[in-house]
């Protein structure tokens, strides 16, 4: 593995990771207001 490869492979990690990470805050967000509705 090449450093090149392994920046890219970093970078694209922590896109993966960020968009976990917003698509769990919005997740909670949604089961939130959903209890609260209920």
């Amino acid at each position: 593995m090449t450093p090149h490869f392994t920046g890219i492979g970093v970078r694209f990690t922590i896109v993966i990771a960020n968009k976990a990470n917003g698509w769990t805050v919005r997740a909670e967000l949604i089961k939130k207001a959903l209890q609260m509705r209920g």
